[in-house]
């Protein structure tokens, strides 16, 4: 169990343990009892999680990363890594997941066209199909280019090697905090509040990695807005000594008295 966190450790898989956060619990148990899914389809989506995970963790692995956890959850799944590597292989990292899921979903429905469709049982064909698409969508959901979503790691690579990777987290951080409020918004209006609270804790993940990167937070960025305002409210009078410093204007050079009292 990862230290301060809540999430129980179910299963190791080549010495990296599989936890589960009880609010995915919860909701499934919710979900399966009011909204009467059936059990089997929660399986199969905690076991897509879970093989989604695996093509990152194995690819971190390929990166010499030490691989400690998968964490599966509300959004979706964490693979939590320990140790140093180049951008690129982060981006490696970030793309082996989607590219897992949707190997995993092309093959369930390559499977069911040649040949459950004919001989499985309808029931088997049909979870097979429908397990298909549903891995085929998280790979596609995972490739759009926003943070958190691993697509929004790799344009992150992308962009760096063009701008600078401080640049390239700027772009990436302030396109996902965008198009985050513009689902609260669109969620809002229709009365689809999970849709919100999902666009409010992904304003709260690219802030975190806003301040992780080093990049100015809120309160430095007013503090730093009002500093700016009273750099400007300054001026130098006429007549005065030529300052020394980052307030120095073209009218200082216009004094007759450089000798003169500054504050007259």
């Amino acid at each position: 169990m990862v230290k301060g966190r809540r999430s129980f450790t179910i299963a190791r898989i080549a010495g990296i343990a599989v936890q589960i956060h009880p609010a995915l619990v919860l909701l499934a148990l919710v979900d399966i009892v009011l909204g009467g899914r059936p059990v089997w389809l929660w399986c199969a989506a905690a076991l897509s999680l879970l093989w989604h995970e695996l093509g990152h963790a194995f690819t971190a692995r390929a990166a010499r990363l030490r691989v400690t956890a998968i964490e599966l959850h509300l959004l979706g799944g964490r693979t939590e890594m320990i140790g140093t590597t180049s951008e690129r292989n982060l981006a490696a990292v970030a793309a082996a997941g989607p590219l897992a899921s949707a190997f995993l979903g092309g093959l369930l429905l390559l499977g069911w066209w040649a040949l459950l469709e004919r001989v499985a049982p309808a029931w088997l064909a049909d979870a097979a199909l429908e397990v298909g698409w549903m891995n085929l969508g998280w790979a596609a959901l995972n490739l759009l280019p926003f943070y958190p979503l691993d697509g929004g790691h790799v344009l992150r690579y992308v962009l760096g090697v063009a701008v600078g990777p401080r640049d390239a987290t700027v772009i990436i951080l302030g396109s996902s905090a965008v198009a985050a409020a513009i689902m609260m918004g669109l969620c809002a209006s229709i009365g689809l509040w999970p849709g919100v609270a999902v666009g409010a804790y992904v304003l709260l993940l690219g802030y975190r990695e806003w301040v992780r990167q080093g990049l100015p937070g809120v309160a430095s960025a007013f503090r730093g807005y009002r500093s700016r305002r009273r750099r400007a409210r300054f001026h130098v009078v006429p007549g005065g000594r030529r300052p020394r410093g980052p307030y120095y204007t073209e009218e200082s050079e216009e004094s007759d008295d450089p000798g003169g009292d500054p504050h007259a």
